[in-house]
């Protein structure tokens, strides 16, 4: 351990005495960070949608329409088929498919009513598009 510590003193001093080393252990990280920052974001951008609509209600509608009004989704296909949706996702049409229950609306009228929460819905996505989600 010893010697360890030793060897990392002597590489720190190396380092800090060489201006030339110690502007590239400096300036090339903040350059990275500067130039790279935008290059991995989080941001959903027109992701391919499959809605699978079990409920058929206005809320269930209403959900759908945010999605759709939100810019970031290109809704694909609607259908009450979860296999429909399942065959889009392996052919690759889609990398993303919402299922929206059967009772939606009852289940978020009940958690509005008990003072919170949300309804369940169960969004399915393709693994092979794990960059664009």
């Amino acid at each position: 351990m010893r010697r360890a510590l030793y060897l990392a003193h002597a590489e720190l001093l190396h380092v800090v005495r060489d201006r030339a080393t110690l502007m590239q252990v400096l300036l090339v990280p903040l350059i990275q960070i500067l130039i790279l920052a935008n290059a991995a974001t989080f941001e959903i951008r027109e992701t391919s949608l499959w809605i699978v609509d079990l409920d058929r209600t206005s809320a269930s509608r209403a959900l759908v329409n945010r999605f759709a009004a939100s810019g970031h989704f290109d809704i694909v296909g609607t259908t009450p088929s979860l296999e429909a949706a399942n065959d889009s996702l392996l052919r690759g049409d889609t990398t993303l498919a919402l299922v929206i229950p059967d009772n939606f609306e009852a289940q978020l009228v009940r958690t509005r009513q008990l003072g919170g929460g949300q309804a369940r819905r169960r969004p399915m996505s393709t693994a092979t598009a794990g960059t664009t989600l």
